[in-house]
């Protein structure tokens, strides 16, 4: 009989919290940043949304298949399976994928937040105008005071490794008995707030 993949379900607030405060520390990008596109993307452990062009949109920060060619030049080790059920795993790499983004418009947030989801000025519109909500919500809420990302040189490179369950929340870095951790080799980033 075919394994059955559990149902998605939402991240509980303090693994997201763990992921997202882990995730902005090693890439330089604010925390209601990587809130807001949490909100806006709307996934959970386990979705895979299928979208009209055949790719998949996978857990909660919805990474499109399209992207895991590039993600695999990074970390050669991750699978969809990884990306799609372990939330932690999924927010690094979509917190990693938009500061690529981030850094790839001149540092400027609000560009690198549109470029996440697409580069078709009318998607991109929409997009930036649900996250200008959910970002407001989420600065009343939480008292976050808005920041731009400046990137400097690596500080010290996250690490993953396979994980034998792929559902398991890790902690970085991660060792695994027979796989060698891989480095990062982006740019590390610093959020300056107030500026």
């Amino acid at each position: 009989m075919p394994a059955v993949a559990p149902p998605p379900y939402p991240i509980p607030e303090p693994v997201v919290s763990q992921c997202v405060a882990t995730a902005s520390r090693t890439y330089g990008v604010p925390e209601l940043v990587i809130r807001s596109i949490l909100k806006v993307e709307g996934g959970q452990v386990g979705t895979m949304s299928r979208n009209t062009n055949g790719s998949f949109d996978l857990g909660p920060m919805q990474i499109n298949t399209i992207n895991l060619k590039i993600i695999n030049k990074e970390y050669p080790f991750l699978t969809w399976r990884h990306i799609t059920y372990n939330p932690c795993v999924n927010i690094m790499v979509g917190t990693w994928f938009l500061k690529s983004k981030i850094r790839n418009r001149g540092g400027v947030i609000w560009e690198g937040v549109g470029d996440y989801h697409s580069v078709t000025p009318s998607k991109r519109s929409v997009y930036l105008q649900r996250f200008l909500g959910h970002y407001n919500r989420l600065k009343k809420q939480y008292g976050f005071t808005p920041a731009r990302v400046q990137f400097t040189q690596p500080a010290e490179p996250v690490q993953f490794a396979a994980l034998s369950d792929e559902r398991a929340v890790p902690t970085m870095p991660i060792k695994h008995r027979d796989v060698t951790p891989q480095p990062a080799r982006l740019f590390a980033a610093t959020a300056v707030v107030g500026r």
